[in-house]
Order: structure tokens, then sequence, then C-alpha cells
């Protein structure tokens, strides 16, 4: 009889176990990534998990662990990576500030100057069979933006910095990619190549100075401007070599109005404000987001990931062309991909770029790199990126991904 109760017994609370954890699923590793959009939000927030819990860190703390190699690699002291709210609410308070002051005409102006300027001296002093990178001219285009917007630099004297800024460009990227694992993460005081090009563009930078790094201001804004106008530049003007979408990027970037961003040409279904919301949702500036969560009960802190990427490109939400360039989807988007749709974060963690100055920036460089680039062929030395354009594929949004593409002037 004993031995009957006790074997009940130990059913019993086996089956008690196995309905609790069904009610309370717990984290069953220290990284977990998410792509359903309600969690994708909760997760940027830094709110409560259902089944997981209420986390334990406050929501500016658990942004800020998960973003120490930036800190390290880079010797920053922002928004992103400091843990003091008031501090955090000033910075941004001083970006949505340089934004706003914006002079459109002027940056239109300035921005189609310097296309102009590098393309005719690559033209006349290369080899013409070697052609423009891409990548390194749009990187220092965005890079200019960013400069002049969010740092107040003043356009006469970046006008002769052309060697050094994009020096500077890819000393940042190539440090904001190392800065991704830890094995390859590397401290700003060990990386001799990130200080000198920084002390080129900025003599009287002081290292030791971090709430006054100039990269607190230039990683936000470039790293995450350029890929995504790099891609739309592809989609717009080379992928198939679509009139229509040019010429609304066109005119948009010769008048940056509000009135403008949202005007469509008689007989047209297609904005720049579609344009611009298309390109984010295929080519996300920032990827997947990461958290910093502590559960009740377990000693370890959790890493949670919002894979903004795979939320943008479900086609349980978006449909069958889900990975297409399609900017007349805008049209008739629905709440369900309203919601799946947050390439500027979530909540209190929205980039102050969001309503304005992010979609508008990124379509006054695209708009201005089409004008300029009419005469202009791409070339890809690897054939899986044209192989991508001529069957209607998605590109790579890795950083890296589209380095090996070419432009080269048109004989005519």
């Amino acid at each position: 009889m004993i031995i009957i109760m006790v074997i009940f017994t130990v059913i019993a609370a086996l089956i008690l176990f196995g309905v609790y954890n069904r009610q309370e699923p717990k984290p069953v590793a220290r990284f977990m990534c998410f792509s359903d959009p309600s969690f994708c939000h909760l997760i940027i927030e830094g709110k409560a998990i259902p089944g997981f819990g209420t986390n334990q860190i406050e929501p500016v703390s658990a942004r800020a662990l998960e973003n120490k190699r930036l800190q390290a690699s880079f010797g920053i002291d922002n928004a992103f990576t400091s843990d003091h709210e008031p501090y955090v609410k000033r910075f941004k308070s001083k970006a949505k500030k340089r934004m706003q002051a914006v002079d459109w005409d002027e940056l239109s102006i300035f921005v189609q100057e310097q296309i102009r300027a590098r393309l005719e001296r690559s033209a006349t002093r290369g080899n013409p069979g070697e052609g423009v990178r891409l990548s390194s001219l749009v990187q220092v285009i965005s890079l200019l933006v960013v400069l002049v917007v969010l740092l107040q630099q003043k356009k006469e004297s970046l006008m002769r910095m052309n060697r050094r800024l994009v020096r500077l460009a890819e000393e940042v990227t190539s440090a904001w990619i190392s800065s991704k694992q830890d094995a390859t993460c590397v401290k700003l005081e060990d990386n001799p190549g990130l200080i000198n090009a920084l002390e080129d563009v900025f003599p009287d930078i002081n290292r030791e100075d971090h709430l006054h790094n100039p990269l607190n201001f230039i990683l936000p804004g470039f790293e995450t401007l350029w890929r995504v106008v790099l891609r739309a530049i592809i989609e717009i003007r080379y992928r198939d070599n679509n009139v229509e979408w040019q010429n609304v990027a066109m005119k948009f970037a010769s008048t940056p109005t509000s009135a403008q961003f949202l005007l469509k040409d008689e007989g047209s279904n297609i904005s720049a404000k579609f344009l611009a919301h298309e390109s984010l949702r295929l080519y996300p500036p920032t990827r997947r987001v990461h958290r910093a969560y502590k559960f009740a009960g377990y000693p370890d802190h959790f890493s949670l990931a919002a894979d903004i990427e795979a939320c943008h490109i479900s086609t349980a939400i978006w449909g069958a062309d889900a990975e297409a360039f399609r900017p007349e989807r805008w049209a008739t988007v629905t709440s369900e991909q309203q919601k799946a749709y947050f390439p500027f974060g979530s909540g209190v963690f929205t980039c102050p770029a969001q309503s304005v100055f992010g979609p508008r920036v990124i379509m006054l460089l695209v708009g201005s790199f089409i004008t300029e680039l009419q005469h202009w062929n791409m070339v890809a030395q690897d054939s899986e990126v044209m192989e991508a354009l001529r069957l209607g594929k998605r590109l790579k949004n890795e950083r890296q991904s589209l380095d090996d593409l070419y432009i080269h002037k048109s004989i005519e």
C-alpha cells in the first residue's frame, strides 16, 4: 500500500509539474531571438514577456548592457550605451533639435554637388576600367550628411577632406563589424586605424572624453543610414530601371518639402514616402535589437533579440512577394503590416528620426544619387548579386555584401 501511495504521489507531482510548465514556459537558452511582432515590440521596450515574466532590469539599462561592446570599440557614451536616463533624454533631445533645424534645400544642393564632384574626379583621375565602388561613395556622402546635420560641421572644411572621410567611414564600418563578437571586438585604445582616422577629421578630439566623442552622433546616424540608401539606389535605379520610381525620387531630391514627399504624380500610385517605407521595410537599418533580461529565479542575465528583419519580410504578414521591392504595397497597407513595421524601434525607444528626418533624408540621398547616376552603369564582380537583381530577389543586407559593386560612366 505504501509503495502504491508513493507511486501515485510521484505521478501527481509530475502531472502538476507538467501543467505548471505549460502555463508558464521558462527561458531555455541564454540567447533567444523572436520574430513575432508583438513579442518584438515588448523586447525593444524591455517590458515583461508573456510566459517569461517581468524584466528585473530597467529598460534603459537593458539596452546599455547589450551595447557594451560598442562602448568599448568606439569609446562612446550616448543614448545607446548609457544607463543614466536623464542623460539619455538630453542626448535624444539634442539630436532631435539638430534634425529639426535642417535646411532641406541647402542640404539637397550640398549633397548633389558633393556626389557630382566625386564622380567627376573619379572619371578624370582614375583608370576608366576600374570604375567607382558604389558602397564607398554612398558611405562618404552619408557620413558628410551626418557630420553636417548632427555634428554641425562646416561644409567648407569638410569639402577638403575627401580621402580622410573615406578612411573614417571605412574604419568605422570595420570596427562596427568587429564589435559584434567578443572574440573580434577591439577596444578603441587598441585600434590605431580608427584613432588616426578620427584625429585626421577631428584634430582636437580628446579620446578620454567619452561624452564629447564625435562618434556618439556619427555611429547611430552613419551606420544606420548608408546601408539602406545603397540598397534603395540599386533597387530604384539599377534593378529594372523603373523610370516612374526614379522620377519620384529625383523630384523629391530637387524639391525636398513635406508636400513633395507625399505627392504622387498624375497616373502614379507611388510617392517618395512609399519608396522610403519600402526601402526601410526590405532593408531595415537595424536588423535585430538586443535587450538584457533578468527573470526571477534565474541567477544569470538573458539576451533577447527582436528580429526586425524577420518581421519585415514575413510572407505570413506581407504576402508571397514579401522579399520583393514593391512600394505600391503601401497604398493598401493593413493594420497587421503596420504593426510588423518598426525600422526605427518601438515605444520609448523609438528613434527621434522616425517621423520626419529619417525617411526624408534617405530619399534626399537616394534621389540625389539617382540624379547624378543617370549616365553611370553598374557592374558587380559578384555574380550572385547580378543574379539576384535579374531574378528579382532581395539583396543581401549585411554590411560588406555589396562591396563588389562598381559604377562606370557610360560612353556617349
